[in-house]
């Protein structure tokens, strides 16, 4: 029973801290400062499949 409780008081904590989070973000008088991100590009990588003999399953009945 007492397990209950704390998972809906756990529950109801993170719901108020991120609606606090969302809502000071919201009302900061200055905005959000941007980071700096550093992105990095992969090659494209081209996957060729070719069908095999069995295009079917059979399942037993």
């Amino acid at each position: 029973m007492i397990d209950h409780l704390f998972s809906a008081a756990l529950t109801f904590c993170l719901l108020a801290a991120g609606t606090a989070a969302v809502g000071s973000l919201l009302l900061s008088p200055e905005p959000a400062k941007h980071a700096q991100v550093r992105v990095v590009e992969l090659q494209r990588v081209v996957i060729v499949a070719h069908p095999t003999g069995a295009t079917s399953v059979k399942h037993p009945a």
